[in-house]
């Protein structure tokens, strides 16, 4: 039976974690060089994009469709949106409309490739980034996806991921690793040493804690007291995260340092260095 007050909940949360993808582009944005910044934000927005277009049009149905031998879903059930409607969907979520939910689960699909860019701002051209976004999400997102939470061969062996630990950021964080990997090092030097606008990615941050909120207490799928628990727990560790690296920071380099509270950047700088913000 769908609940209203669960419905509302679950609409904000997606709103919440839309506002994400802005956010993280204009968080990688202000980490670049001047000349990177714009390259840089359309990056990050172009999944709003293209990401929805997949999703739309099998990529929610490969993820959360019929399993097939526990590695994918088939991908004409949920096609186009068929069948995806303002009915409760007692499998996934019984309290809230089958389409709310489909709203939701799309936003971790747009957000997740864009996390990848951070690992080489500046060294795809526009097109290769787009090919990059659309064979990456339909050949590593999507059949994770499925494997974890639509019923896959990980889901049959007990695993849980309760808000995208391991099918958002474990397949962006690896994913990130193998391609600066196999790019290799900057001919150019080191183009990201330092933050061209602070500013910008304090704003960032900003948003992106905010829209924490929703990306794990939105995992619940309901208003209710696990939603509250994830709601407390995601203030409580970032705040003791900024704590922890700020006196990590200090106690290697005298001194505090705003672009590396926020960005978990660490780096212990020479003393000629010691009185500029990195």
């Amino acid at each position: 039976m769908v609940s209203t007050g669960d419905t509302a909940f679950l609409m904000l949360c997606t709103a919440m974690v839309l506002l994400m993808t802005p956010a993280l582009a204009l968080f990688y944005g202000g980490l670049v060089r001047k000349t990177d910044i714009l390259t840089t934000m359309i990056q990050t927005f172009i999944c709003l994009g293209l990401v929805t277009v997949i999703w739309v049009l099998g990529g929610f149905s490969l993820v959360f469709g019929p399993d097939i031998g526990h590695i994918i879903g088939n991908p004409l059930t949920f096609l186009g949106m068929r069948g995806i409607g303002g009915q409760a969907n007692a499998k996934y979520a019984a309290t809230i409309p089958f389409i709310v939910f489909f709203a939701y689960q799309m936003m971790f699909a747009i957000i997740t490739p864009a996390l990848v860019t951070g690992s080489f701002v500046s060294r795809f051209r526009f097109t290769s980034y787009i090919w990059f976004v659309l064979l990456w999400t339909a050949f590593i997102y999507l059949p994770v996806a499925h494997w974890i939470w639509g019923s896959g061969f990980l889901a049959k062996l007990g695993v849980v991921d309760f808000a995208g630990g391991l099918v958002v950021h474990t397949t962006a964080g690896l994913s990130a690793l193998t391609v600066a990997k196999l790019l290799g090092p900057r001919r150019d030097g080191d183009r990201s040493a330092a933050a061209s606008n602070i500013p910008l990615v304090a704003v960032g941050a900003g948003l992106l804690w905010f829209g924490w909120f929703g990306f794990n207490s939105g995992g619940a799928y309901r208003a209710n007291a696990l939603a509250s628990y994830a709601f407390v727990n995601t203030t409580l560790s970032a705040s003791t995260a900024l704590l922890v690296w700020l006196f990590w920071y200090w106690r290697d380099n005298k001194r505090e340092s705003f672009s590396a509270v926020r960005s978990g950047r660490w780096q212990v700088l020479p003393r000629s260095h010691r009185q500029q913000d990195m």
